[in-house]
């Protein structure tokens, strides 16, 4: 980055009203970063190259957007219990504000390499050819239930046992109506 810093002293020079090079550097970092990986495609021309750097970069700043980040986070403190510990739970639950913003600053990148990460297979899944197998798509989540599978129980397997154990029996249902009879 001393080479890429070295020429933006050079334009800040020339134009004054510049933001500070730092505030630059973390984008230009995944720029140059997508770029190599690009490089290690070995396109067919530096047209090519740029050209898909360029579209995977924009996706990349796409992904940090700001209201995607508070989507991600929204979604994470409906599912308190997935992404917390019981203590970190207690006080989002709390009134405590600066607590839960605490609690909330030290999860952030977590949140967003999560995101990342969900954004980023999504993705991959959507682009081309990908041969998964049920068991695959249960795993990460993309179907609910696979027929003849038990590895994960359904949402509507689970209500349905529920149900099934709540369910009084039929001899429970009799003997509470014959109960019933003798007092009324």
């Amino acid at each position: 980055m001393d080479g890429a810093k070295s020429l933006y002293e050079a334009y800040v020079k020339a134009q004054p009203e510049a933001p500070p090079f730092d505030d630059w550097a973390p984008d230009l970092h995944l720029l140059l970063t997508v770029l190599m990986v690009e490089i290690g495609h070995q396109k067919k021309s530096v047209g090519d190259v740029l050209d898909a750097a360029v579209a995977e970069f924009r996706v990349l700043l796409s992904i940090n957007d700001p209201s995607h980040m508070r989507t991600a986070t929204r979604l994470m403190l409906e599912h308190k219990h997935v992404f917390f510990s019981a203590e970190a739970t207690t006080v989002l639950e709390g009134h405590d504000n600066e607590a839960k913003r605490a609690v909330l600053d030290k999860a952030q990148p977590y949140v967003k390499l999560t995101w990342h990460l969900c954004v980023l297979l999504c993705r991959e899944l959507v682009t081309g050819e990908h041969a998964l197998t049920p068991k695959d798509s249960l795993m990460l989540g993309l179907v609910d239930e696979v027929p003849g599978e038990d590895l994960i129980e359904s949402r509507r397997a689970f209500v349905s046992g529920m149900e099934a154990r709540l369910k009084p029996s039929a001899k429970a249902r009799r003997l509470k109506a014959g109960r019933l009879r003798r007092l009324g």
